[in-house]
């Protein structure tokens, strides 16, 4: 049974328990913890997003390489299961307006730059 679905970016929750960071109260904090507390280092952790949100930017994002896997709650809501990083990476290359306060000074003036 194939139960691929396009969904929005916009649409996709991330998932605030997520054992890979410490439990948020919301998806903005959710986005500050992945990309300050996913490696060991927060140095590494922010240099790492950096990174794939280079690499997304460049070379789009794939999909069919490396699928989102979300829940589709009862109340018709979208939680990212796996790929948190990724979803977090795509929503500030695709607004990052609402994120300016998550990156780091020299992140936020050269977003793309490695």
């Amino acid at each position: 049974m194939n139960r691929n679905k396009v969904i929005m970016v916009k649409n996709l929750e991330l998932w605030l328990e997520n054992p890979r960071i410490k439990p948020a109260k919301n998806e903005h904090e959710a986005i500050r913890s992945i990309y300050n507390e996913t490696a060991k280092k927060e140095k590494k952790s922010r240099e790492e997003f950096m990174s794939l949100m280079h690499s997304i930017a460049k070379n789009g994002y794939q999909n069919e390489v490396e699928p989102i896997l979300v829940m589709h709650t009862s109340d018709d809501r979208y939680i990212v299961r796996d790929a948190n990083r990724r979803i977090s990476a795509l929503k500030i290359l695709l607004d990052p307006e609402p994120y300016k306060d998550i990156l780091t000074a020299q992140n936020r003036l050269n977003p793309l730059s490695t």
